[in-house]
């Protein structure tokens, strides 16, 4: 027979004390968990009807099209002017045998490199958005409510990179690109170069210039777009999948404890 001493079942206590600890801080995090989740990713709106979604996938649809023609030209015209320069550049570096413009060259090549670089890998969209959304089908309910989901996502992107665009950081990354090129035309003082500050004052200034340009005409209209769709709509971005998908969290039991599961569905 076995007998349980006081001591015994007083050392049993903080035992069971950190296992309610635990417990509810498990709990608390799964709440807090679920909060979060719940938040950063907001599902459908049940409650809009048939003609409020399809009035607002013509508003962005329409919106779309009306930017897509500026940001088409914006976006071609200066990725040619780029790819145009960087083929110069690269034709006078590769065979002038005057020190000066292949030093001049090799700068130039650099930055006209950099620009087709980051017209292609980080493209503006405003010229395709249209055209992608036109091209999902709306045939019930169900797929004009998915459209909608990812016409306001192609509408907060669109402008979203327009602001990029055009934003502080894009004017400061000019400047400086520009005037470390014509920092080091300008510390190129070998016999072949008479006037190097002058040179490298000049080319700073031309690509400074060049990029101002570049920012100056780039297309905006979606910012104002976005803006007013979420004025008129009470809207905000939501950060939504691209499929048509329900995101469910659920808790259970098991030996060890309690746990949290993820349950999607299509």
């Amino acid at each position: 027979m076995k007998v349980i001493t006081k001591e015994s079942k007083h050392n049993q206590n903080p035992s069971n004390r950190n296992r309610k600890w635990r417990n509810f801080i498990i709990s608390f995090l799964i709440i807090f968990i679920t909060f979060l989740t719940s938040a950063a990713f907001p599902v459908e709106e049940e409650s809009l009807g048939d003609n409020e979604v399809s009035q607002r996938i013509e508003f962005i649809q329409l919106h779309l099209e009306k930017g897509s023609q500026h940001a088409k030209y914006w976006y071609y015209g200066w990725l040619g002017f780029f790819s145009l320069g960087n083929i110069t550049q690269l034709g006078v570096y590769t065979t002038t045998e005057d020190n000066k413009d292949k030093f001049d060259a090799g700068v130039g090549l650099i930055k006209t490199t950099l620009g087709v670089f980051s017209m292609l890998t980080n493209p503006i969209v405003a010229h395709t958005a249209a055209e992608k959304l036109s091209s999902l089908p709306e045939r019930t309910l169900e797929e004009r409510k998915v459209k909608l989901l990812k016409a306001e996502m192609l509408l907060h992107s669109t402008a979203r990179r327009e602001k990029q665009e055009t934003s502080l950081f894009s004017h400061v990354f000019i400047a400086v690109l520009n005037i470390l090129g014509g920092l080091a035309i300008a510390n190129d003082t070998g016999d072949h170069r008479e006037t190097p500050k002058q040179d490298g004052a000049i080319n700073a200034s031309m690509g400074i210039l060049t990029g101002e340009l570049k920012t100056i005409t780039a297309p905006t209209q979606a910012i104002d777009d976005w803006n007013e769709y979420t004025q008129k709509h009470h809207a905000v971005p939501r950060k939504v999948s691209y499929l048509n998908t329900k995101t469910r969290f659920y808790t259970f039991a098991h030996p060890g404890g309690l746990g949290v599961g993820l349950r999607f569905s299509f």
